[in-house]
């Protein structure tokens, strides 16, 4: 006969009440989880193809920020575009109304200003930034692609950081204007801007453009005329030499104006805004979100360059050249043709994105509604499962305490 001490009975009813426990806890964890799956015992192969689709949501959460970021990025570009089309619309007006015979030279220049406005309200558009990224720079995002500039000379600290033009009309007359720093010549400076002297205070002579000299806007050439009455009995006559920040002192001769630089980098070199911004999607599709102040502004056909227009109209409206107004016209229509392809392809590239966003947001949807049908549990079955375990775990503490009474013998 085999005897069943105490203690062996008591080590069963506490192996299974633990047992009863377990599942009763198991059921209350899901219960205040709402989770089936909390541990990978639960169920292997459910828990595998969970990992997976959390990998999946994961992909899908960094490609709708990359999205939205492409869709952001874009529709600062189009509302840019849409500006400059506004201007450029404005500027075609403008010029029409010039071309016309019975406008004097004076009404003209007055037009020549509003264009000269214009043509800076379309450089500055063009160094549009987006979360501090120039958005027309291509890859050169930290460096303004068309930096609006101004030769300066107001001061002897500005002669000391030499922010001034220099030229030599003794060498060449046209003579080129560089910068003061790098030596580099200077173009596309804005029509009107220009101001030359000579001296300071009563002294001051002031140099008349038309009288005294004439600028090519364009290439940045100064031209000292024969004509003048300043410069040619003044200081230098002719031979104004200021082509070093020797001859260029404060207090004698001064040149400012503004112009449309360019885009360099930290050692100065001069960088073409080119380089496409990508952001990836989908799997393995990147998709480019960008376009440049080139595809904004130079013609692929002819090279021609819609500021440089710009600046050769605001000069014809200067100088009241009345037979260059309309090329000027045919080449303000080719410059917004050119703008308007840019804003297309921006548009185009906006609309995959849009496409591709509602495609990502169904598949998030997709795919939570398939980690739902595996993780959730379900809230009625596990109820009545733990009302189940707790009313077995309760009865099993009850047999547990009519079994195990300790006498005496059980010390035996």
């Amino acid at each position: 006969m085999i005897r069943t001490t105490n203690a062996t009975v008591s080590r069963n009813i506490i192996a299974r009440l633990s047992n009863d426990y377990s599942r009763l806890t198991t059921y209350q964890e899901e219960l205040s989880t709402g989770k089936r799956l909390m541990h990978p015992s639960d169920d292997p192969m459910d828990v595998g193809n969970d990992i997976k689709l959390r990998s999946k949501m994961s992909q899908l959460d960094q490609y709708n920020k990359n999205i939205n970021d492409g869709l952001g990025y874009m529709k600062v570009s189009d509302t840019a575009m849409s500006s400059m089309n506004n201007i450029m619309q404005r500027v075609r007006e403008l010029t029409i109304q010039a071309a016309n015979d019975t406008l004097s030279a004076t009404q003209r220049v007055d037009i020549g200003k509003e264009v000269n406005e214009l043509v800076k309200q379309m450089t500055s558009l063009g160094n549009t930034t987006f979360k501090g990224d120039y958005v027309f720079g291509g890859t050169h995002t930290k460096n303004p692609p068309m930096p609006l500039d101004s030769s300066v000379a107001s001061s002897p600290q500005d002669y000391a950081d030499k922010k001034m033009a220099v030229f030599n009309a003794g060498a060449a007359n046209p003579a080129q204007i560089n910068d003061g720093f790098s030596g580099k010549p200077i173009t596309s400076i804005i029509p009107g801007t220009v101001k030359f002297s000579y001296g300071a205070g009563a002294a001051q002579i002031n140099y008349i453009e038309g009288t005294d000299f004439s600028v090519d806007y364009v290439t940045g050439k100064i031209t000292i005329l024969p004509t003048s009455t300043h410069l040619g009995a003044g200081p230098g006559g002719l031979n104004v030499d200021i082509s070093t920040p020797a001859n260029y002192q404060a207090g004698q001769y001064n040149l400012t104006f503004d112009y449309v630089g360019h885009s360099q980098d930290i050692y100065g070199n001069d960088i073409v805004p080119s380089g496409a911004i990508s952001r990836q999607i989908e799997e393995a599709t990147n998709s480019q979100i960008n376009v440049t102040s080139t595809d904004m502004f130079v013609d692929p056909t002819t090279g021609t360059n819609l500021i440089s227009s710009r600046i050769q109209l605001g000069q014809n409206l200067q100088y009241n050249n009345r037979a260059g107004l309309n090329g000027d016209i045919t080449n303000i229509d080719t410059g917004m043709k050119v703008l308007l392809s840019a804003q297309s392809t921006n548009g185009s590239r906006e609309n995959r994105f849009n496409e591709t966003l509602t495609r990502n947001e169904s598949q998030t949807t997709d795919t939570t509604a398939l980690r739902s049908s595996l993780e959730d549990a379900d809230i009625a079955e596990t109820t009545m499962n733990f009302t189940l375990a707790q009313n077995v775990y309760n009865l099993a503490l009850q047999s547990a305490a009519k079994v195990i009474q300790p006498s005496l013998a059980s010390f035996l």
